[in-house]
């Protein structure tokens, strides 16, 4: 979950923040799947 965590905070806001939403979309659903 540690891992989780840190790539939310970490790879998913930079993502968000350049503008690249979609693909942080992608690997949150792909995170609730995986779960």
């Amino acid at each position: 979950m540690l891992l989780i965590e840190d790539h939310l905070n970490h790879c998913v806001v930079d993502q968000i923040k350049s503008g690249d939403e979609k693909r942080s979309q992608q690997e949150l659903l792909k995170l609730f799947e995986y779960k």
